[in-house]
């Protein structure tokens, strides 16, 4: 593709590997890429990922679609990525510790614990119950085992707010990732401020929630001349994957679902209020005054 022609970067920092497509306005494909990233599974229960391994497949993948790209202006880029995968980021703006991915199990005590404190009151406001798979237990576990890196913590992040902070250095979160860290208060869209306080953490360590399809920012220099883009290059917010999945196939209003198969299987219906039940999660649509319940 040569010219001035407008394109789009999609990137999604997947459970196995990144997959970028670079597509031009109409939505037409133009390229994919992919790299892979090894994940550490043990017979504790550990299931976690080194942030810096993302970034490098990040790296290579959107470079390819660049090259691809072959001098199309490169409009935006976007972002998605499992929910439920928390990174404490430092000063230096790397992540202190491995990612917990969401199978990880080594919480189990934590969440059982948590969730016999809190009682009916957290599931009211959050629509969770609470297991090893959620952020807010593996907080609590990871603090019990290095509490020595809490003083270290500049903000925490889901994946793909990692890669994008990365990418521009503005921390940012969605609601649909927020829901994720069994931090978020699904009725009112703002953080609980009792129960990240719980683990540890200040409210100058949460991130502001932003709509999925604002702008998050602009390329720095360094990425711009890592992938040959101009600096400034606008970075969207983005969501997690099954929200962009929904926007992708147009389920945005009630009735409309989804049937996923892929590191789980799962049939996500959408609709205009939450459905909150003990036997199903809920969580924000990108769109605004809509959910899914998987």
């Amino acid at each position: 593709m040569r010219g001035p022609h407008s394109a789009f970067i999609g990137v999604d920092i997947g459970t196995s590997a990144c997959k970028a497509v670079l597509i031009d306005a109409r939505g037409r494909l133009i390229h994919t890429a992919g790299a892979s990233y090894p994940t550490r599974r043990r017979l504790d229960g550990e299931v976690t990922q080194d942030p810096r391994h993302w970034l490098t497949a990040v790296r290579r993948s959107m470079r390819s679609c660049v090259v691809a790209g072959a001098g199309a202006r490169i409009a935006g880029i976007g972002l998605t990525a499992p929910a439920h995968v928390g990174v404490l980021v430092g000063r230096d703006g790397g992540s202190l510790t491995r990612a917990l991915l969401a199978f990880d199990g080594r919480a189990r005590g934590q969440a059982a614990e948590m969730r016999a404190r809190y009682g009916p009151a957290f599931f009211d406001q959050t629509f969770i119950d609470l297991s090893a798979g959620w952020t807010l237990p593996q907080l609590a576990w990871q603090r019990s085992v290095t509490p020595e890196i809490w003083p270290q913590i500049r903000v925490l992040l889901t994946q793909k707010d990692f890669v994008r902070y990365s990418l521009t250095g503005e921390a940012a979160i969605d609601p649909t990732d927020a829901a994720g860290t069994a931090m978020f208060d699904q009725r009112t869209g703002e953080w609980l401020d009792p129960v990240y306080r719980d683990v540890g953490l200040s409210e100058h360590q949460m991130p502001p929630i932003r709509p999925s399809f604002s702008l998050a920012g602009g390329l720095t220099r360094a990425w711009a001349r890592t992938l040959g883009l101009p600096a400034g290059t606008p970075v969207v917010v983005g969501a997690t994957d099954t929200a962009a999945e929904l926007i992708s196939i147009g389920a945005v209003e009630q009735g409309r679902s989804l049937v996923k198969i892929a590191s789980t299987g799962t049939v996500v219906a959408v609709s205009e209020r939450p459905v909150a039940g003990h036997m199903a999660m809920t969580y924000p649509h990108a769109v605004p005054d809509r959910w899914y319940t998987i």
